[in-house]
Parts: C-alpha cells; sequence; structure tokens
C-alpha cells in the first residue's frame, strides 16, 4: 500500500539539474540558494447586473524565479551563449542568441520529518535576458538570478513532484526526467 505523507515543510533544496531538449542525460545545474515558483491563471467569470456570481480559474504557465551559482556550461545552454564561428575560448551572447529548452528538477529535504520531495518542471524556457553582475570587495559571492516560464508538458502539466519513490524512479528523476515514465501506463497499474 502506498505511504501518505501529509506534512512536508522544505527546509532545503539540492542536487538540480536541467535536462536540456535532446539531451540524454542531466546537468547539474549548480548551487541554489531560493527558489520561488509562481502560477498565472486566466479566469473566467459569469457576470450578472455587475455582480459576480460565479468564476473559475485555471492555470496558463508557471514563472519561476531561481538564485544561485549556477554551473557555466548551463548558463551558457539557457541563454545561448555560445563560441560558434569564434575562436577557442571566446563566447557571445547577442541578437542571435537563443537558449536551448530544458527540464529543470531538483531535490527539497524536510528536516523535521527527515524526508525527500523531488521536484520537476518539465518544459521550461528562459523568461528573462542574460544578467550579470561582480562586485569588488564583497565579502559574499553575488548570486545568478534566473528568471524561467514552465508551460505545459505533453500531458498538459507544469509541475510534478513525488515523495518515497522507489529507488530506480528517483534516480531516473535526477538524471533524464521524463514525465511519460511517471503515467500508470507506464509502470505498472
Amino acid at each position: 500500500m502506498p505511504v501518505t505523507v501529509d506534512v512536508f515543510d522544505a527546509v532545503e533544496i539540492k542536487n538540480a539539474s536541467v535536462l536540456f531538449k535532446g539531451e540524454q542525460v542531466t546537468e547539474p545545474f549548480g548551487c541554489i540558494g531560493k527558489l520561488d515558483a509562481e502560477t498565472e491563471i486566466k479566469s473566467k467569470a459569469k457576470i450578472c447586473g455587475g455582480v459576480t456570481q460565479k468564476k473559475k480559474s485555471k492555470p496558463t504557465q508557471m514563472n519561476i524565479k531561481i538564485s544561485g551559482h549556477m554551473q557555466l556550461k548551463v548558463i551558457r545552454e539557457i541563454f545561448g551563449i555560445t563560441n560558434k564561428g569564434l575562436i577557442d575560448g571566446v563566447y557571445s551572447y547577442g541578437t542571435n542568441s537563443l537558449g536551448k529548452d530544458f527540464s529543470f528538477v531538483a531535490e527539497e529535504f524536510d528536516t523535521f520529518e527527515e524526508n525527500t520531495r523531488l521536484i520537476a518542471f518539465p518544459n521550461c524556457s528562459s523568461a528573462t535576458g542574460f544578467i550579470k553582475s561582480v562586485e569588488n570587495g564583497a565579502e559574499e559571492l553575488a548570486e545568478v538570478e534566473l528568471e524561467i516560464t514552465a508551460l505545459p508538458d505533453e500531458f498538459n502539466e507544469f509541475y510534478y513532484e513525488g515523495i518515497e519513490l522507489a529507488e530506480d524512479i528517483a534516480k531516473e528523476w535526477m538524471t533524464k526526467f521524463n514525465p511519460a515514465k511517471l503515467r500508470k501506463t507506464a509502470q505498472t497499474k
């Protein structure tokens, strides 16, 4: 019988990775300081005589802000910073830069209940341009802030989470996330 977890207090987020479209294995994202996710919704209302009588809202996308210290390869892929046509060791970013779409996965930890939750945003792209910040004399290295948009995947989902998954499913989640393999038709019913 499946275990039901009723309380999960996310205290830490670690082991984030991205899987770029067309790739087979995830790339380590880097060290995450903070992740915020907010859903955009579209509402339909029944208004009679200027008074709202009924209202239904549906999610359209999720906006995610991540701050942390990202791996250089991940930054380059997300923003389309390339060395195409340039000598070795030189990279550029400009009007022709086009970042790759990706899946984002991470582990959240509940230190109170000693539990782990895996999270995934399966269809992401950068929502802002490349931002660079360096401060001389700072005692702490500035974190990179990244805003991404999570759009629906082929199953119309923006977000997945899993707690107390089988070890093989958890490993595949973190190394080559594929929402099709989470469907009951892909597993034993």
